[in-house]
């Protein structure tokens, strides 16, 4: 048993401290001496947070990734179902969790939840594998949602023509231009 220059057993004064009578004779713990805080303990581990990918095509979840708003959850779900090719169907979806699973019966699932007393989510549950074929038709790629992803190139220069709009969406979005071909036949050119 180690003993300090006091004569006192640090791990045994440990246990006094936060109330617990030691008996020497019944056991012994090499763990004990883990109840004194260390700098190594104070150490806060840090979650993957999201932000919204600069390339498309690298829209993907992590375990225990943080979303400052359920806004943001909703977000990223839709542009994961869009740039993946997969159609989502949201099971639950209130003001404390988002449970979205694959339409077409293949394994991937995500569950995000609200942390307590923040407004903060946190994804808690996550299966990433899809073993469906990827659709070229989805309900979240629609006009609202191309356009919010066009605002600041039509902000910048609004008299900007059709062709050019266009080409900056063939640039940005690339692998999906068929379906925002069929968007964009209603459009006055």
């Amino acid at each position: 048993m180690a003993v300090d220059a006091s004569g006192v057993n640090p791990s045994a004064s440990a246990l006094v401290a936060f109330g617990v009578d030691r008996d020497e004779d019944k056991w012994e713990s090499e763990t004990s001496a883990s109840l004194v805080s260390s700098s190594d303990d104070e150490t806060k581990r840090r979650y993957p947070q999201y932000r919204p990918p600069e390339s498309f095509s690298k829209v993907h979840f992590e375990l225990e990734m943080q979303f400052a708003t359920k806004k943001d959850v909703m977000d990223a779900i839709k542009l994961y179902s869009v740039f993946k090719g997969v159609l989502v169907k949201f099971k639950k979806n209130d003001k404390a969790r988002v449970r979205v699973k694959c339409i077409d019966r293949c394994p991937f699932e995500l569950y995000c939840g609200r942390m307590k007393n923040e407004d903060t989510w946190i994804v808690k549950k996550l299966n990433p594998e899809h073993n469906c074929g990827r659709r070229l038709r989805n309900r979240f790629a629609s006009s609202n949602w191309l356009g919010k992803h066009l605002v600041d190139d039509v902000r910048n220069d609004p008299n900007v023509k059709m062709s050019i709009i266009k080409d900056r969406v063939v640039n940005k979005f690339k692998g999906l231009t068929q379906m925002f071909d069929e968007l964009m036949l209603g459009v006055d050119h």
